[in-house]
């Protein structure tokens, strides 16, 4: 929806305005943009979480999640499926790993085909 693109595009906005401000103060940028202390005392608010177990298959949406002490969400991109020589597979070079809907509990990951339901243990 439009409403949805635009809130989208004034939240990039802040966040580059963000960006620039760190910038000139940590590096003495002459040429960054200048921007109000509006742009960076507003609160932030987290609206979605979403962990994904396997990279490059399909997010999970979680209400609450652990974030470990280094910032990442715990468990978040951990696993990977590998071509036949060993390299992680990429959803660039293969977007139907996107299919893939992983669940995580504590002892087993299960990856289930989106488009029909099939288990992958």
């Amino acid at each position: 929806s439009n409403k949805a693109s635009s809130k989208k595009a004034a939240s990039r906005r802040t966040q580059v305005d963000a960006l620039c401000v760190f910038l000139e103060a940590h590096y003495g940028r002459r040429d960054a943009p200048q921007v109000t202390a509006a742009h960076v005392e507003a609160p932030h608010v987290v609206t979605d979480v979403f962990v994904y177990p396997v990279k490059s298959c399909r997010g999970v949406s979680v209400k609450r999640w652990p974030v470990l002490a280094d910032g990442r969400l715990r468990g978040d991109r951990e696993f990977a499926v590998v071509g036949p020589d060993g390299a992680p597979l990429a959803a660039r070079r293969h977007p139907r790993l996107a299919l893939l809907e992983p669940s995580l509990d504590e002892t087993t990951l299960v990856l289930r085909r989106r488009d029909t339901g099939a288990a992958l243990r």
